[in-house]
């Protein structure tokens, strides 16, 4: 993860913080803050008592709860980068699709995602009954990222003398991005569907034919779509 000094990142379950002290230390001589959320309420008391004097003297440190991570409590577009480490396993797949959504929503336009793994040490944990590997399969993630409006996604395989082999799942935010770049074309193409969807409830409760300029209406092409 190509982490400047002045970035914002933020890490999902940071369990005993190790990853928020390497972030944290990287930020230090810069204006960069990281954050670090986690459901846990046991984990967030035990990183807060571990990273008391960094949280209090530096203002560079923030550790929130979330038991619900659609929700989090983080305005749009605020983070260059997120990352996490066995997260996604404990996600039900119905409920994937609207995290990736949110992670979306928080990252800045080009901000990029990582999820660490090790496939053999996740092969251990299924042989020894921990986890089902459907639950690691990396496709539940990779699928739900590029729905939810990422691109570039891929895994790559990596290795060092430490960790040994590792991989990695990377996506990111595209660049351009209609929302940061003209919220006047995104208000009236909100404005245009929705007048659209009221139409349709109206014709179908009244149940009348359509007239030609209601057709013509109806076929037109949201803004900016027809350029895609």
């Amino acid at each position: 993860m190509p982490l400047s000094i002045d970035d914002k990142v933020l890490e999902l379950g940071y369990g005993r913080g190790n990853a928020l002290q390497y972030c944290f230390d990287r930020v230090a001589d810069g204006n960069g803050v990281v954050f670090g959320i986690d459901r846990s309420p046991y984990m967030q008391d035990c990183a807060l008592h571990r990273f008391a004097l960094e949280i209090a003297e530096s203002g560079r440190l923030r550790l929130d709860h979330a038991p619900d991570l659609r929700n989090l409590p983080y305005p749009s577009g605020v983070f260059n980068h997120i990352f996490h480490v066995d997260l996604f396993y404990f996600i039900h797949q119905e409920l994937m699709l609207e995290v990736c959504h949110e992670l979306w929503r928080v990252l800045r336009p080009g901000g990029t995602v990582a999820c660490g793994m090790q496939f053999d040490r996740l092969k251990k944990l299924s042989k020894w009954g921990v986890l089902e590997e459907s639950q690691w399969d990396p496709m539940r993630y990779m699928s739900c990222l590029e729905p939810a409006g990422f691109v570039g996604v891929r895994i790559d395989y990596n290795s060092d003398s430490k960790t040994g082999e590792y991989q990695l799942i990377r996506a990111r935010r595209p660049e351009t991005d209609k929302a940061f770049e003209d919220p006047d074309e995104t208000m009236r193409e909100l404005e245009l569907q929705i007048k659209k969807e009221m139409m349709v409830a109206e014709l179908m409760k009244s149940r009348r034919k359509l007239t030609k300029e209601e057709l013509r209406f109806l076929d037109e092409e949201l803004p900016g779509r027809s350029q895609k």
